[in-house]
């Protein structure tokens, strides 16, 4: 009864809203002007919380949006590992749901479901280009030159509707984001070249292990470690690109120039059996640490403060290394059959930002989620800080972090709030935004040992190993008929490979005698079938390569 409920309510919304305009007018100022509102009004957000914010109410951002747009925010707030959980007990159990859903990890398959439940606001009429409020989205669209309807299209459900606002990402930062950082000091003391190969890293890290590079008489050192719970922090994840390609998902689809333009995946390669093996070995030498399996990043952290205790660190950004002048971006290694490559998570309409059908002024919800692309300003607060304390923006003719690629800079980074633990921004990117690579730019100070500058860096001397933007499958849409098919057996899949992947490394598997047994597993998900069945829908989205 529930349910029904609120799909009636859903569907009442959607009527009132295409054939009557929308309902809170008079409450609602003009699309892109400020407040948004001219009476009282509070937003609940639901928000994966990041242990790097000290609040999320008493935080510059807040109190920024909330002069600006006249709106009172509220917030309910879990751990980024908890969040998805627990808004899915809260739309099983029926409980009343924040205004807006703003959380890392909410899916396109969580995003159908909670659609299905009827929680979730259609915003097909708000974003109609003539009539609704999405006035922002288009005008940035037009400014940079996307093509908008492309865009929603990526982001529409299965059932044809949009539930969600779009951010588009194009940052080389975040294109090219599986990384690794070697202790620069380390291989200077004990005479080490830079590893180049497979071999050679592994005859790197055992002299890691056994040469007390720390100096302490103590054999405490760790050759490589990660954390599962950070930004691409695991270990194995980097080390695949050795023997075979990590698409920066586990979709695990190999590059379309490697299979024919082909839908493949790599999971049931010998090549990936190989990287098993070699995982397998350097786990089994203590030469990666198993807490990079389990950490959410804290210990990482703490270990690499000072870079007495890390001889390798994996992550996506620089910034889990503290003694920055030590570490320095290594450069992706050959493995044994001379395979070599960089991840590629190319640009793509990403859903952030729902709208709950609990929401009493959806009209200022979805202006609250807008007000980024209102003004490029108000996201490079909400990434930046406080302007004028933490950066301000760049000279014209400033060389940016990239001026080797003939890029300027936007923007004069002082403080780097996004790598330090503040009250200053809510510290996720999962926001309704366009960007542009030109909005990431930032000076360059000189500093070679700038966290941002070694992300550069680490880019710049690796982006040569990348396939082509175009060459990568980054998502497929699919019809509500293939979502029901085969959503729940892709989870399954993804989350058996991911999992096996780490009990292989550690010895709970065996990569030798365990493969077939492996290979059968994946059988009896049906995993051709469903890499079939992504033909099908990748076909229909782009056409046969």
């Amino acid at each position: 009864m529930k349910k029904l409920f609120c799909m009636t309510l859903a569907l009442l919304m959607v009527l009132g809203l295409t054939s009557a305009g929308f309902a809170e007018d008079a409450f609602v100022n003009a699309p892109g002007t400020f407040p948004i509102v001219n009476g009282d009004c509070t937003l609940t957000i639901f928000i994966a919380s990041d242990p790097d914010v000290i609040s999320y109410k008493e935080n510059h951002l807040t109190k920024y949006l909330e002069e600006l747009t006249g709106i009172n925010l509220e917030f309910v707030t879990y751990s980024k590992q908890d969040a998805p959980t627990k808004l899915d007990l809260l739309v099983n159990s029926g409980s009343e749901l924040p205004d807006i859903i703003l959380a890392e990890g909410i899916d396109r398959q969580r995003i159908a479901t909670y659609a299905d439940a009827g929680v979730l606001l259609p915003l097909d009429a708000y974003f109609d280009k003539e009539t609704g409020l999405a006035k922002s989205f288009w005008a940035r669209c037009e400014k940079l030159g996307y093509d908008g309807q492309k865009l929603l299209n990526e982001v529409r459900n299965v059932d044809g509707h949009i539930y969600t606002g779009i951010k588009y990402n194009v940052n080389y930062s975040d294109i090219y984001p599986v990384r690794a950082w070697i202790n620069q000091e380390w291989l200077d003391k004990l005479g080490l070249q830079m590893p180049k190969t497979a071999d050679e890293l592994y005859e790197v890290l055992v002299a890691f292990r056994d040469g007390d590079p720390n100096g302490n008489g103590l054999k405490d050192e760790i050759p490589i470690m990660g954390a599962e719970g950070q930004w691409y922090g695991n270990p194995l994840d980097y080390l695949q690109n050795m023997f075979i390609y990590f698409d920066g998902f586990y979709n695990s689809f190999l590059p379309l120039t490697e299979t024919g333009g082909k839908l493949d995946v790599c999971y049931d390669k010998p090549e990936y059996q190989q990287a098993l093996i070699y995982f397998n070995k350097l786990v089994s030498e203590g030469l990666i640490s198993t807490t990079s399996f389990t950490d959410d990043g804290a210990q990482l952290k703490a270990l690499a403060k000072t870079g007495e205790d890390i001889g390798i660190v994996i992550r996506g950004g620089s910034s889990a290394c503290a003694a920055t002048e030590k570490y320095v971006p290594l450069e992706n290694m050959t493995g044994p059959n001379g395979y070599r490559a960089t991840t590629t998570v190319s640009p793509y309409a990403d859903p952030v930002g729902m709208i709950t059908t609990y929401c009493k002024h959806p009209d200022a919800a979805f202006l609250f989620l807008e007000v980024f692309n209102a003004d490029e300003h108000n996201y490079i607060v909400s990434r930046y800080g406080e302007e004028g304390v933490d950066w301000d923006y760049a000279p014209e003719g400033t060389p940016s972090l990239y001026f080797e690629k003939g890029y300027n800079a936007n923007v004069a980074n002082y403080t780097n709030v996004w790598s330090t633990q503040s009250d200053k921004i809510w510290r996720t990117d999962n926001v309704n935004y366009l960007w542009s690579v030109q909005d990431m730019m930032e000076a360059y100070n000189g500093n070679e040992f700038d966290s941002e500058r070694l992300n550069a860096k680490n880019v710049m001397i690796n982006e040569v190993y990348a396939p082509g933007w175009n060459d990568v499958v980054t998502f497929i849409l699919y019809n509500e008929e293939e979502n029901d098919r085969w959503a729940d057996t892709r989870t399954a899949i993804n989350t058996y490979v991911a999992e096996a992947k780490v009990l292989f490394a550690i010895g709970d598997m065996d990569p030798v005698a365990d493969w077939d047994k492996y290979i059968e597993t994946l059988n009896s998900y049906d995993y051709k079938g469903m890499l079939a069945a992504d033909q099908i829908a990748y076909d229909r989205m782009f056409g046969e390569h």
